[in-house]
């Protein structure tokens, strides 16, 4: 830490939320997010990858399936706070914006107010 008291980068907690339609498919899910998030992983080694879907049929599906919980960003964004973290960037997969890539940038908008940092890449 520096002079001023203020964290240091290294003390900073970021996370990146990979944002989705979502896949139920494990073997599709696995060659698809799972591969992305890996990367994610690679190019922002001092963040904490974190997953939501946008779609809640697939959320009920791959947790009647699979037993696996997957967060809308809402709670995503929410777990991240709870959780301490100073910044969260939110990472939508859709190739050309759209209405999922827009409810993505609200939800990250309303959020933007709290005590971490939240960003959409434009």
């Amino acid at each position: 830490m520096g002079g001023t008291g203020a964290p240091s980068f290294s003390d900073t907690m970021r996370a990146a939320i990979v944002t989705s339609f979502g896949i139920s498919n494990p073997e599709l899910r696995s060659r698809t997010i799972d591969s992305f998030e890996s990367d994610v992983a690679k190019e922002f080694p001092g963040h904490s990858v974190r997953r939501a879907f946008a779609s809640s049929d697939v959320i009920r599906r791959m947790e009647r399936r699979e037993g696996i919980r997957t967060d809308t960003l809402e709670e995503a964004l929410s777990r991240a706070l709870e959780d301490g973290f100073d910044e969260a960037s939110v990472l939508p997969t859709q190739i050309v914006p759209g209405h999922l890539y827009e409810d993505a940038q609200r939800t990250a908008t309303k959020r933007a107010g709290e005590a971490c940092g939240i960003k959409v890449p434009k």
